[in-house]
């Protein structure tokens, strides 16, 4: 796995070989500690950002996340490899969209719902 993000990050200028390495242990440690957990439910409509450019089967992770939001799950795919979502080419994508939302809420609320 190691390899893989270590080609990605660099591919994306996202981060050097020592960076990357320690990415990793708090990617294994962050796991260690979720293992045990379960989220609740959201009560709204929920934007999903999607990367999709290095994922078979992109809808299973939009399908987790959807049974835990008991509104509508609004799913966005990226066409960015999920390393770099936190990217300026992933962020062209999802800023506007969050903003689009953002914009359509009337005023005094806070979902569509």
């Amino acid at each position: 796995m190691g390899e893989t993000l270590d080609a990605q990050f660099a591919a994306a200028g996202f981060a050097t070989k020592e960076q990357t390495r320690r990415i990793i242990d708090a990617f294994a440690a962050g796991a260690d500690l979720l293992a045990p957990y379960r989220p609740g439910r959201f009560a709204g409509r929920a934007l999903f950002f999607n990367a999709v450019a290095d994922r078979d089967d992109p809808a299973h992770y939009a399908d987790y996340w959807r049974a835990h939001v008991d509104g509508e799950l609004v799913d966005v795919d990226v066409d960015i490899e999920h390393a770099a979502m936190g990217s300026a080419q992933g962020f062209g994508v999802i800023g506007p969209e969050v903003d689009r939302w953002l914009t359509a809420l009337p005023a005094g609320h806070e979902s569509l719902d």
